[in-house]
């Protein structure tokens, strides 16, 4: 299950309950074609009663979507991923290290800690 919210400063997705690569791409789906996508920073959660049940191989499918449809005259600079879970955090620094492979259009860092995220994303980082 996913929630997509725009909060005044960045873009908010929580991911709850029991999440498969459908609920991913539905999640990112809503998230791209957000009328604020392209010049909000965003932030992900994956809370502690996120059951994950996807393979890693949904992230290559994800930053391929991002790198297909990214708006050109974007000014969205970054993304922070919050993984509560020791798993959610491990896939989601897997994630981050892919997508500077891959050369995303923005920067995108995995937290342990919604505050921590928020601090990165407004520029006041810990």
């Amino acid at each position: 299950m996913h929630t997509v919210k725009s909060d005044p400063h960045f873009l908010f997705v929580l991911m709850t309950g029991k999440v498969d690569q459908l609920s991913l791409h539905e999640a990112q789906k809503e998230l791209m074609l957000h009328p604020d996508y392209a010049h909000k920073n965003t932030l992900w959660m994956f809370d502690e009663a996120c059951e994950c049940d996807f393979s890693n191989f949904v992230m290559f499918e994800m930053l391929n979507r991002i790198k297909v449809f990214f708006p050109i005259e974007s000014s969205k600079q970054k993304a922070a991923l919050v993984g509560v879970a020791p798993m959610h955090y491990s896939f989601l620094k897997l994630f981050c290290d892919e997508a500077e492979h891959e050369g995303l259009p923005f920067k995108v860092q995995p937290f342990h800690s919604y505050q921590e995220a928020e601090a990165w994303l407004l520029g006041h980082e810990v």
